[in-house]
């Protein structure tokens, strides 16, 4: 039979072509921000979209509040979720956005977004093998003060996809172990 050992061998097994995989969602921000001491995105709801069924799943829906910042001093990704789904094609992914807070100037005030759906378009293609998607929020070219002291928040995101991926776990947060092949989109 494909894919088990013969008696007595204690090896690995191959999982079969169509078993499901792990898809890996996280979140990042490598930005440095001048007159920025907190910055806060509480997200609601985290979903991709199969191409091929076109069909929504759900990678997280409890609220969460990501301390961006954080991540950037410490270098980190936050895992926001994890999703084992068949082999396919993935072409988006949406991130309900609650609210942003920023602290600016010493002022604390919510970031004005253009939306709280961020959509965005992506070819993930979901093979035999874990994939790490990293949302990496680039708060440098994302938050814009206006002339009121205001802050605005348009979302710029890399999409960086770790594919053949291990992963650790660190808390809320995961590390790239090791990794086949990583590609980046704006």
């Amino acid at each position: 039979m494909a894919g088990c050992q013969p008696a007595g061998n204690t090896g690995t097994t191959t999982p079969p072509q169509s078993a499901k995989q792990t898809v890996y969602f996280s979140v990042s921000d490598p930005g440095i921000l001048e007159h920025i001491s907190m910055l806060e995105m509480t997200i609601s709801k985290v979903s991709v979209h199969n191409a091929e069924s076109d069909s929504w799943t759900d990678v997280m829906t409890e609220e969460r509040t990501v301390d961006l910042l954080a991540l950037k001093e410490s270098y980190a990704k936050e895992l926001l979720g994890q999703i084992s789904v068949d082999p396919s094609t993935y072409n988006q992914i949406r991130l309900d956005v609650a609210k942003v807070m920023a602290t600016y100037n010493g002022e604390s005030m919510e970031a004005k977004l253009p939306s709280n759906v961020l959509k965005m378009n992506v070819q993930l293609a979901v093979s035999s093998d874990p994939l790490l998607v990293n949302l990496d929020i680039l708060s440098e070219e994302s938050l814009h003060a206006t002339g009121e002291g205001q802050v605005i928040m348009t979302p710029v995101i890399k999409i960086e996809k770790h594919i053949g991926v291990q992963v650790e776990k660190e808390g809320k947060n995961i590390r790239v172990k090791s990794q086949k092949e990583k590609e980046e989109e704006t």
